[in-house]
C-alpha cells in the first residue's frame, strides 16, 4: 500500500489499521511458516458465526482443526484486559471522538451512546461487564472504538498493539465445563484472552455476565 498520499487526521487510523492488516507483524515463536492472504474486509457483510455448545461428560479442550492454523488476531486492551480478536470480525477503528459520544433515552450500563461515522450511526458498548473486569479495572478512558458487526456495533477500547500470527498450539483452548461462552482460550506467551464476538455480545443483550 503507498504510503506517499496525505490523509485527513480523521482517516489516519483507518489507514494504519489497514497497513496493519497488509503487514501483520510476527512474534518470534509460533508463527506459521507461511501466511494466508489477508481477509477482504466487507462492512456490508452480516454474516455472524454462531456458537454451539458441545454437551460432554469429559472434560477437553475445544481446539481448532489444523487447518485453521495459523490464527491472524489483532490484540488489544479492553476495560483493562489483555483482549485477542479474530481479524476477521473487525471491519475498522476509528478515534473516540472529541465530542463524545450522542447518548440515547433507556439505554444500558454497557450502552455508552451513538457514534456519527460518515453518515452513519453507529451503538458504542462496553464489553467489560462481560469479560469480568473489576470496577479499577475500568478507570482507563477509552481512546479508540472497533467497528465490528458490519459496522453496526462499536467497542470501546483503551489500546491497540498489532496483529499476530500464531499457531493454534500457541494457545491454550477452553475447556467444554467453562461457564464462560465467550471464552475461547488464552494466549499462552502473552496472556491475551481470546474471545467470541458473537457469543459475548449475546451475553451482554442477555444481561447474562456469568
Amino acid at each position: 500500500m503507498a504510503k506517499t498520499q496525505i490523509y485527513q487526521q480523521k482517516d489516519a487510523l483507518s489507514v494504519y489499521f489497514h497497513d496493519m492488516l497488509a503487514e501483520p507483524r510476527k512474534s518470534p515463536r509460533n508463527i506459521a511458516a507461511k501466511s494466508p492472504a489477508p481477509p477482504e474486509i466487507t462492512p456490508e457483510s452480516t454474516n455472524k458465526p454462531s456458537l454451539q455448545a458441545e454437551s460432554t461428560a469429559e472434560k477437553r479442550q475445544t481446539e481448532p482443526k489444523a487447518s485453521e492454523s495459523p490464527l491472524r488476531l489483532f490484540l488489544c486492551q479492553i476495560a483493562g484486559i489483555k483482549v485477542a480478536l479474530p481479524v476477521s470480525e473487525l471491519n475498522n477503528i476509528v478515534h473516540w471522538p472529541q465530542q463524545g459520544l450522542t447518548q440515547f433515552p433507556d439505554q444500558a450500563d454497557w450502552q455508552l451512546g451513538l457514534l456519527s461515522d460518515r453518515g452513519q450511526q453507529i451503538e458504542v458498548i462496553d464489553i467489560g461487564a462481560a469479560l469480568q473486569a473489576t470496577a479499577g479495572e475500568q478507570q482507563v478512558r477509552p481512546r479508540y472504538i472497533l467497528l465490528v458487526d458490519g459496522r453496526r456495533l462499536g467497542i470501546a477500547c483503551e489500546a491497540i498493539e498489532e496483529i499476530a500470527s500464531l499457531e493454534t498450539d500457541a494457545v491454550h483452548w477452553r475447556e467444554d465445563n467453562d461457564p464462560r461462552s465467550w471464552f475461547k482460550g488464552l494466549l499462552s506467551e502473552s496472556m491475551h484472552t481470546l474471545i467470541d464476538l458473537p457469543a459475548l455480545l449475546t451475553s451482554l443483550d442477555a444481561r447474562d455476565m456469568a
